[in-house]
């Protein structure tokens, strides 16, 4: 059976993603200095820090019974975040898929501050880097921002968009609450261009200029990730960075 793969074109009509993510992945060496300052002044500030200004990042009404509304683990990871303009490190953080937001772990009190998104240019959530999700990828303007994970940034890029959704349900006649699993979203950019898809099959699709070379350096991915005894079906986003940095060595 011939299996069908949907995928989107999304036309740029501006997006400072190449900036952002290539700024946060790669400091240079003239920035020890401001960085240096940055730290001191954010030390000086401790809880009156703007990131500790927020509203706080609510804990459900119900016990939890499944799940985590965060990417990754459900305790703080320590990263850094650039956010208005200001840029902090070493800072406990999680990210809340369900509600699209950045929240902190407060210095002084066992809370979780939630951060304004618009003034989050970019974080890291250990060595995950994420930016704002870019318009040309929204289904329409009122549509939650969010935040995507930056998975591959050279001469084409790849994003993804989690999604998680909170159910609350009666379970042993008492009210629980439990979390969907993790939903990825992909965008493939390219040549000035998002384009939406769902799974490595699409990406291949995608990139039909060299259809038939992917499909062979797939099999090879798919070979070595056995060698090494990791699961491909558990780990396609390892396979999809593979496959675009084959594409771009060769383009």
């Amino acid at each position: 059976m011939r299996r069908t793969v949907f995928y989107i074109v999304i036309p740029v009509i501006f997006s400072p993603f190449y900036s952002i993510a290539q700024l946060a992945a790669s400091p240079s060496g003239d920035n020890r200095g401001m960085s240096k300052a940055l730290s001191y002044y954010i030390g000086s500030l401790g809880i009156n820090a703007a990131i500790y200004t927020g509203s706080e990042n609510p804990n459900p009404r119900y016990p939890v019974n499944d799940g985590s509304p965060f990417y990754g683990s459900e305790n703080a990871v320590k990263g850094e975040i650039l956010y208005d303009g200001v840029l902090f490190r070493d800072v406990p953080m999680w990210y809340d898929v369900v509600r699209k937001e950045v929240a902190v772990q407060h210095p002084k009190m066992n809370a979780r501050v939630a951060l304004n998104s618009k003034k989050v240019e970019y974080f890291f959530l250990g060595n995950s880097l994420f930016i704002p999700r870019p318009a040309a990828t929204k289904r329409s303007a009122s549509a939650d921002d969010g935040f995507c994970r930056v998975l591959h940034d050279k001469k084409t890029a790849l994003l993804v968009s989690y999604n998680k959704k909170m159910f609350e349900v009666i379970q042993e006649s008492q009210y629980v609450t439990n979390y969907s699993r993790l939903e990825s979203q992909y965008f493939l950019l390219k040549d000035g261009v998002y384009y939406q898809f769902k799974n490595i099959s699409g990406l291949v699709n995608l990139l039909h200029d060299r259809k038939q070379e992917l499909q062979q350096h797939l099999k090879k991915l798919r070979d070595q990730m056995k060698n090494d005894g990791i699961s491909f079906n558990g780990n396609s986003e390892v396979a999809m960075i593979g496959l675009l940095e084959y594409y771009d060595e060769h383009l």
